[in-house]
C-alpha cells in the first residue's frame, strides 16, 4: 500500500524507511515536561572570599526525548534492533546519531481509551470491559494512569486517570456502556439524538486532558472512525497530538481496514499535498482520517475481528513498551516554531512512527552563556 504523504505535520519518504515529522518546539517559556530531560549541572565556582568559594549550578532542559514506534511492514512487532542504527535529522541539517537509544519498557504510562457507542452493530463492545480490565496487572501496571471516555449522544468520562486495576477497569467500562447494553442513549431517553461531540471533537477533548497529565501520552480509540459532524479538523487532532507527544492507537473492525486497503488500491485513491500555508489539502473525501492521525501521531490503526479483541489488545501494550526512546541535545539555536524531524533505521522495509515533542527553546541566558554569581541556598531536603 502506498503511503500517503505529508503535510503540515508529517512525511514518509517512498522506501518507507523514514518517516518525517513536522515536530512543534514551543515555546521559551513552556514548562518542563517528561519528553526534556535535564543536562549535567555547569558547576561555575564564584569567589566571594579566598576561604569560602560559592557554587553556582546552572541546569538547562536540552535533552529531547522522541518516542519512535518500530514494526515490520506489516505491522507486526520485531525483535530488539541494533539501536547504533537510528539515524535522526531536524530540518535541513544533516543526519547524526541520537545521544542515547533504548527501549522504552516500563515508563509510566497515561493512556486514555476513547470508546465509540454511536452503533449498535460495534462488534467489540459486548466483551471489550472483559478485555480491558485483563491488561492489568501484567500488561498495564500500577504506576500507568488510565482514563476511560465513552461517546453516543454526548461524551462521558467514567475513569479519570487512576492507576491500572483489573476491577476498577472493568467497572468503569461496564459502566460507560450501559446506555449502549440498553439499546443507546437514543432508545433510553426515547428521543432522536445528534451527537454533541462526534469523534474528532471526542479526540480533541480526550487529548486535552491527556495533555496534563505525567508519562508517555497513549490515547486508544477503539471506533470505526465514521465522522460526519464534527467542528474539529481532523488536522488539528493530528497536530495537537504531535505537539503534545500523544501517540493515538485506534482497535477498528476488519472490514473497515479492507475497505480502506481497495480504496488505496484504486485508480483514484486519497491523495494529500502540503499547501504553502502547510495545512492539509485533501483532494478527495477520504474515509481513513483516523487512520491518518494515528500515522501522524507515532501510532497505528489495529483491524481486528471480536475473537482477536483481547488478544490484540495486549499486543498493543507490548508495542508502546517495545518503542524506543530517542535522546539528542536539544539546540541552542533553535527558534520557537515547527521543526521537521527525520527518523531512520537505513534500508530496512519498517514501518517507522516518531511521535511529536515539545520542547521550551534556549533562553538569551543559555544562549550567551551568561553565568549569574548569586548567595549560596541551601536545599532542606535534598533528594
Amino acid at each position: 500500500m502506498m503511503p500517503p504523504r505529508a503535510l503540515l505535520s508529517v512525511r514518509r519518504n517512498r522506501s518507507r524507511n523514514t518517516w518525517l515529522l513536522l515536530c512543534a518546539f514551543v515555546f521559551a517559556v513552556a514548562p518542563n515536561r517528561t519528553d526534556a530531560q535535564t543536562s549535567a549541572p555547569a558547576v561555575v565556582p564564584s569567589t566571594t572570599n579566598a576561604q569560602s568559594p560559592i557554587a553556582t549550578i546552572h541546569v538547562y532542559t536540552n535533552l529531547e526525548q522522541v518516542p519512535v514506534l518500530v514494526l515490520t511492514a506489516d505491522h507486526q512487532r520485531l525483535k530488539p534492533i541494533d539501536t547504533s542504527r537510528f539515524l535522526v535529522r531536524l530540518g535541513s541539517g544533516p543526519f547524526f546519531v541520537p545521544k542515547y537509544v533504548r527501549q522504552e519498557g516500563d515508563d509510566p504510562i497515561s493512556l486514555a481509551i476513547l470508546i465509540d457507542a454511536t452503533s449498535q452493530k460495534n462488534e467489540f463492545i459486548p466483551q471489550l470491559s472483559q478485555s480491558i480490565s485483563e491488561l492489568a496487572p501484567d500488561y498495564l501496571h500500577s504506576h500507568d494512569l488510565i482514563a476511560v471516555y465513552r461517546f453516543d449522544c454526548n461524551l462521558i468520562r467514567t475513569l479519570y486517570f487512576k492507576p491500572a486495576d483489573s476491577a476498577v477497569l472493568k467497572d468503569a467500562v461496564d459502566h460507560a456502556l450501559d446506555s449502549w447494553r440498553s439499546g443507546g442513549e437514543k432508545q433510553i431517553s426515547g428521543k432522536s439524538c445528534k451527537p454533541s461531540m462526534p469523534l474528532l471533537d471526542s479526540m480533541s477533548k480526550t487529548l486535552a486532558d491527556l495533555s496534563h497529565q505525567p508519562g508517555r501520552h497513549v490515547l486508544l480509540v477503539v471506533s470505526d472512525g465514521k465522522d460526519t459532524d464534527s467542528k474539529t479538523p481532523w488536522t488539528q487532532v493530528a497536530r495537537s497530538a504531535q505537539t503534545d507527544s500523544a501517540a493515538i492507537f485506534n482497535l477498528t473492525n476488519l472490514s473497515v481496514k479492507a475497505l480502506k486497503n481497495e480504496e488505496d488500491n484504486s485508480p483514484g485513491r486519497m491523495v494529500y499535498r502540503p499547501e504553502a500555508t502547510g495545512n492539509l489539502s485533501v483532494l478527495q473525501n477520504p474515509e481513513n482520517k483516523l487512520d491518518l492521525i494515528c500515522e501522524l501521531s507515532g501510532g497505528l490503526q489495529i483491524p481486528t475481528e471480536r475473537r482477536f479483541e483481547a488478544v490484540l489488545l495486549k499486543e498493543f501494550t507490548q508495542m508502546l513498551r517495545e518503542r524506543y526512546i530517542l535522546e539528542y541535545p536539544r539546540g541552542k539555536e533553535r527558534t520557537a516554531g515547527i521543526t521537521n524531524l527525520e527518523v531512520s533505521l537505513g534500508t530496512d522495509y519498517l514501518y517507522i512512527r516518531p511521535s511529536g515533542v515539545s520542547a521550551p527553546v534556549a533562553s538569551e541566558d543559555e544562549i550567551k552563556g551568561v553565568i549569574t554569581v548569586g548567595s549560596p541556598r541551601t536545599l532542606s531536603n535534598p533528594q
